[in-house]
């Protein structure tokens, strides 16, 4: 994990601390002045998002760990165990409050109108809205989820406590006691920004999808090698910021030696390492490119695969031939959509209709999820 990734986040979340602890205060003595459920869920909300700046912080210091013999891999996901506390804290201040908010509709008090205090709320929108720039900035030159989330967290405060000033001004100027209406809606942003964060943060810790571009980029170094006929198989793991490893299958010459191929193998995760920081492993199938009859086989069963699911893929082809017939082997990649029993019935279709091609033709399929091909 570099320095400056540390470096940023650390300041980042310093910064966010002292901010929001100031904001905490100054909207406390508002909400007990103007005895407003809102503006009291909306100081608790920047407490929340000091406590948040807190743990982010303490991941941080955490995944900048070095690898060891029992984290081979860096601590690095430190950071996202982080973030999913913050997300359960700011779950809990906005469930809070969203009780108290109905309580305050159930049984309505009327607010204490002050323009000092609607002043100080305002001033509070225009702070968390620098601190939303600063956070983005920071999280720009770090491309840190955490700086991300803190980022949007602090814009969504600036829209809440907008959103109180409202209520205190329409309660005034109107007499409609719109506080406990508001003080829920306050709950509800903010129990949706804690969604929003788990979302975004258990993915990475059980394995989600890797960066679409990322995969694509991969895969453009890797097939620009003028040896490479064709790449599939390519699996992404990420262990923290900027820490990832992949494997993938490359298709090479047939007449290739082991040598020639290994010292492919080796030029092709060296560049991918100093292009992406992507460690890869590469692993090498021969190409059937010169062989025609197996080209040809090739051809035929793609063409019976887009007639039975044009969502079907194919890879790791191919043909072996002795005195008793020839043998077709290859992976078939079937959508996340089928099951067990689906993927057993579109095997038996293929054995049948690649029966049927030639006299002494055999097939032995292996079923491959679509997680695998990028």
């Amino acid at each position: 994990m570099s320095e400056k990734f540390i470096s940023n986040g650390k300041t980042a979340s310093l910064v966010g601390i002292a901010v929001n602890v100031l904001l905490f205060a100054v909207k406390l003595a508002a909400g007990i002045l103007l005895r407003s459920t809102a503006v009291t869920a909306d100081a608790a909300n920047n407490l929340s998002d000091a406590g948040s700046s807190v743990i982010t912080l303490i991941g941080l210091r955490m995944s900048e760990k070095p690898a060891d013999a029992e984290h081979p891999f860096g601590h690095g996901r430190v950071e996202y165990i982080a973030a999913l506390a913050v997300s359960f804290l700011i779950m809990e201040i906005g469930l809070t409050f969203l009780k108290e908010s109905v309580g305050k509709i159930l049984h309505p008090s009327p607010t204490v109108w002050s323009l000092a205090m609607v002043v100080l709320l305002l001033i509070s929108v225009i702070v968390k809205i620098g601190l939303f720039i600063f956070d983005k900035a920071a999280a720009s030159r770090t491309e840190s989820q955490s700086l991300k989330n803190a980022a949007k967290d602090s814009l969504f405060d600036a829209l809440i406590t907008s959103v109180t000033v409202v209520s205190v001004l329409a309660e005034h100027f109107t007499g409609f006691r719109v506080d406990g209406f508001f003080g829920v809606a306050v709950s509800i942003v903010v129990i949706i920004a804690g969604i929003s964060i788990i979302r975004e943060t258990v993915s990475p810790l059980i394995g989600g999808d890797p960066d679409p571009e990322l995969a694509a980029r991969i895969r453009e170094i890797v097939c620009s090698e003028k040896d490479v006929s064709g790449a599939h198989d390519l699996i992404i793991h990420n262990y923290g910021h900027r820490l990832d490893f992949a494997t993938i299958h490359i298709e090479v010459p047939g007449t290739f030696s082991v040598e020639e191929a290994h010292l492919l193998a080796d030029q092709i995760e060296k560049n991918v390492f100093c292009k992406t920081g992507v460690r890869l492993m590469v692993h090498v199938d021969p190409d059937i490119a010169g062989d025609e009859n197996a080209v040809l086989l090739k051809e035929q069963i793609l063409r019976i695969l887009k007639i039975l699911d044009p969502a079907l893929g194919m890879h790791d082809f191919h043909v072996k031939t002795d005195k008793e017939g020839s043998v077709v082997s290859f992976d078939l990649a079937v959508p996340y959509s089928y099951d067990e029993e689906k993927s057993g019935q579109i095997v038996q279709q293929l054995e049948a209709l690649i029966g049927e091609m030639q006299k002494g033709l055999h097939c032995s399929i292996t079923v491959d999820r679509g997680y695998l091909n990028y």
